[in-house]
């Protein structure tokens, strides 16, 4: 990238904390919250005056602005903001001049000149040139002062200092100036010898301890944090989230990286924790920081790689670059990044970093909102997503990302809406376009074998999901969901090695979690079990882990604990601030499931009464229960309405389940627990043949919830029976046989 040299003429504003190594000393965690929080408000109030934040350095931050009257309203409001809080005191100085912009950097004597004058103020003063008094007006209510004229080192003239004299602000007086400035003058000439050494021998060890950590094989594991938008305009935060989405994605195409998802970074978004604990947190040793400033087709871009151990920048440079280099700008990124942290690369690596997934920058920028719609991972946005990704491949038919991206949310209208096969083919349809395009697309396979997950084709997501993983190791989602998948085909022992993979690049999301929790009921650990879920609740509060810890509860005889769960569980229902007809649908529908969950754990409580009222509620609530065959209370109700003689009634409910869960089956899906609701409902109804043939037809697809079985009240009458009893005698041999193997 060549970097282009401009002139031009601007007010340069040079802040400083003072008194910040000092408190550096005192409380770390404290300094870093506040100079992040300090850098936050500057960008505020820098933005509201037209200006532009160009570089932190330290405890400073120089910025720029179009004029001297802008400049300093700016200062103003900062000073008046710590005034008033008492956080931190600032020194502010301000000239106004030619200045040289190279990659979004600037140099030259105006820059030096500012840098000058904010070191002979006070805490609280703000002081500034006769070139910016020049054109300073009174608008605003600004009063200033003269100090008289100073001689600032490598200044070639002396310079007119004036200070802002507004009310509460510190006004340095000349004595104090000329005093500091002898005594830096006796000062120089001693230092400088002393300094120039240490820098020798600073720099060697410096340079040689980084050296030694590298190749003493010190994890290579990177988070990249959401890029800040220097714009402080929502509109363009899907450019900032996806670029910051992109440069992860290129990263974690390089195999000897470990790079943690976006959705545990997101996490840290606007966050002003220090760059030790977010280390800590996401167990990683680097960090990524970047910020990104539009204006017009013009992108400014500041990237450091933070060693987050030490907290010291291992590496920064800042860019200026046309919209349509942002692709050479990623891969110049990560190239760095990769370099700097003596990742190796192989020569596939390298070609996929180099590649552009599209030549239309607005294919791309459409591209990038769809991806943001698509996260929210509602009905309404996916909707947005769908219009975004289309819009994408009509002005770019070779785009396999925004095809891939189309694949995926098309799988996930299926899912939030429960239709039929048709977006399902759709989402393959559209999958498989993007791996034509690009068979090296992780994105690609993995958008696929979500689909055909959802068909209830596991072996064939396995298989693609594989291939994701093979063009992508780094691939959090398709690790992710290679454990859900092999969870739900009954292999205990390798989903629980995916999905702690999965927890160690998405520290932050309750979902592997979840699923090892969940992975560790059924193999019969309780205690680690209840262990997860918590670590999974800690994260999110959501029903399927109320559940999941209150059946642990229940397996471990702890009724008491489990019961508990049930009032939290209920507090998340929340059927206000539907927006529309579908969003109302889905609403009913999330109630409805978190009723359905606490009559689950009252069910196998053995507490039937109270699990009636919750499972009839749970009916009446679903909207669209006739086509879910994910629902379980229609089966738990028959079962309670059959109990109570009210036949009828129990087997309206059943027969509806027993049409959904059969289709299933007919269909020969891979998934065991509709071979169980099938043979449920024949139990209800008193067929014990006909139920025992399907739990083995169950059992032979690994269906493994001896748990749902043993302490099932619809199973009570068959503990005497030899069948049944040695049915479960295998299924617990199944798991003592990948207990073992996890050992």
């Amino acid at each position: 990238m060549e970097n282009e040299l401009k002139r031009s003429n601007a007010a340069i504003m040079f802040s400083d904390i003072v008194g910040y190594t000092a408190l550096m000393g005192e409380n770390e965690d404290l300094a870093f919250q506040l100079i992040k929080k300090n850098t936050r408000i500057h960008q505020e109030i820098i933005g509201n005056n037209s200006g532009t934040l160009i570089k932190e350095l330290g405890d400073g931050v120089l910025s720029s602005f179009p004029s001297s009257q802008e400049a300093v309203m700016a200062a103003y409001e900062l000073q008046k903001h710590y005034i008033r809080t008492k956080e931190l005191s600032l020194r502010i100085g301000i000239h106004f001049g030619e200045i040289i912009i190279e990659n979004n950097d600037v140099f030259g004597d105006s820059v030096n000149i500012a840098s000058r004058l904010q070191t002979l103020g006070t805490p609280g003063s703000v002081l500034f040139s006769n070139s910016i008094e020049e054109n300073l007006s009174e608008e605003g209510g600004l009063r200033w002062s003269s100090l008289g004229t100073f001689y600032l080192k490598n200044v070639k003239d002396h310079v007119e200092v004036f200070a802002l004299a507004n009310e509460g602000l510190s006004i340095p007086t000349r004595g104090e100036m000329l005093k500091l400035l002898e005594s830096r003058l006796k000062k120089f000439m001693i230092v400088a010898v002393i300094i120039l050494s240490l820098l020798l021998v600073g720099f060697w060890v410096y340079h040689n301890n980084y050296i030694k950590q590298f190749e003493e094989g010190r994890e290579k594991s990177i988070a990249v944090l959401p890029f800040k938008n220097l714009n402080l305009d929502n509109d363009d935060d899907y450019l900032a989230e996806g670029i910051t989405m992109d440069i992860i994605s290129h990263l974690s195409n390089i195999s000897d990286l470990k790079v943690i998802s976006k959705t545990s970074s997101d996490v840290y978004k606007n966050n002003l924790e220090s760059n030790v604990n977010m280390a800590k947190s996401l167990g990683v040793n680097y960090l990524v920081e970047s910020s990104i400033q539009t204006k017009g087709d013009l992108l400014r871009i500041r990237t450091d790689l933070v060693d987050g151990i030490n907290n010291q920048i291992i590496w920064g440079e800042s860019f200026e670059i046309d919209k349509e280099d942002i692709f050479k700008l990623q891969n110049d990124i990560s190239l760095k990044i990769a370099e700097t942290l003596k990742a190796k690369l192989s020569d596939l690596e390298k070609n996929k970093l180099g590649k552009e997934p599209t030549k239309n920058i607005s294919a791309y920028e459409l591209y990038l909102k769809g991806r943001d719609y698509y996260y929210k991972y509602d009905l309404q946005n996916n909707q947005k997503a769908i219009h975004e990704f289309k819009k994408a491949v009509e002005i770019d038919p070779g785009y396999a990302l925004a095809w891939a991206g189309l694949g995926d949310s098309y799988s996930l209208k299926h899912f939030k809406t429960k239709a039929d096969l048709i977006w399902l083919d759709s989402a393959i349809y559209a999958s498989e376009k993007a791996i034509k395009l690009d068979s090296n697309l992780s994105e690609g396979y993995k958008a696929l074998s979500t689909a055909y997950s959802y068909k209830g084709e596991y072996y064939k997501s396995l298989e693609l999901l594989e291939k994701a993983m093979e063009k992508n190791p780094n691939n959090a989602q398709a690790i992710g969901n290679y454990g859900t998948v092999n969870f739900s085909l009954g292999n205990l022992d390798k989903a629980l090695v995916w999905q702690k993979k999965a927890a160690g690049l998405n520290p932050k999301l309750y979902i592997p979690f979840l699923h090892i929790g969940w992975t560790y009921r059924l193999l019969g650990e309780y205690e680690e079990a209840v262990q997860w879920l918590k670590k999974s609740l800690e994260k999110s509060k959501v029903r399927e882990t109320y559940e999941q810890l209150a059946l642990s509860y229940l397996a471990n005889n702890n009724h008491d604990s489990a019961f508990v769960q049930i009032p939290r569980l209920l507090q998340l229902i929340d059927t206000t601030g539907a927006n529309s007809v579908e969003e109302r649908k889905q609403k009913l529908e999330d109630a409805s499931k978190i009723l359905e969950s606490a009559g689950i754990i009252l069910f196998y409580g053995k507490e039937l009464n109270k699990a009636r009222d919750y499972f009839e509620q749970s009916v009446q609530l679903h909207p669209s229960i006739a086509n879910d065959m994910w629902a379980y209370s229609p089966i738990y109700l028959g079962y309670l309405l059959k109990e109570e003689k009210k036949d009828i009634d129990a087997e309206i409910l059943l027969e509806g389940a027993l049409h959904l869960n059969m289709g299933e089956v007919r269909k020969q899906t891979q998934d065991g627990e509709h071979y169980f609701h099938v043979a449920s409902i024949h139990a209800i109804r008193g067929e014990k043949n006909e139920s025992l043939h399907y739990l083995n037809e169950a059992k032979k697809r690994k269906w493994v919830d001896v748990y749902k079985l043993s302490h099932n009240p619809i199973y009570s009458h068959f503990k005497t029976m030899p069948e049944f009893k040695r049915l479960i005698d295998e299924i617990n041999k199944e798991i003592a046989m990948m207990r073992q193997n996890m050992t």
